[in-house]
């Protein structure tokens, strides 16, 4: 190539390097702040990427949590709730609906993980 190919080139990566990166990064050479609709894209599209990765870190945290919960209580969530409300309905009588009540605290403990990301996304408004 030649000198005036290189120079050109040369004073086209500077110059393009001198808009692209404070516009990315939204600080300019000197360490100032630089209003950047492209940092601004970048930093919430990095934010929902970081929510992505950890769905499955807190959703074994809420399970476990659950877990803990039920356990050391005795009873499982939902099938306390029925039961307290169903008693409470129908003058204590709770027997077949409670049963069914287990099967579905049964399908939640095995599905856990799915309900807890699931509960993840919906409020963090990511598609569910």
């Amino acid at each position: 190539m030649e000198d005036k190919a290189l120079d050109d080139m040369s004073r086209l990566n500077l110059a393009s390097t001198r808009l692209a990166i404070p516009e990315i990064l939204g600080v300019d050479a000197n360490g100032q702040t630089v209003p950047s609709k492209v940092h601004a894209s970048l930093k919430k599209q990095g934010r929902a990427w970081a929510l992505h990765v950890l769905e499955g870190p807190y959703s074994w945290s809420l399970s476990a949590a659950y877990i803990c919960v039920t356990v050391i209580w005795g009873h499982p969530l939902f099938s306390s709730v029925v039961q307290k409300v169903y008693g409470a309905l129908h003058d204590g009588g709770c027997t077949s609906v409670c049963a069914r009540m287990s099967s579905w605290a049964c399908i939640l403990f095995v599905y856990h993980y799915r309900v807890g990301i699931t509960f993840l996304r919906f409020t963090n408004g990511a598609d569910v």
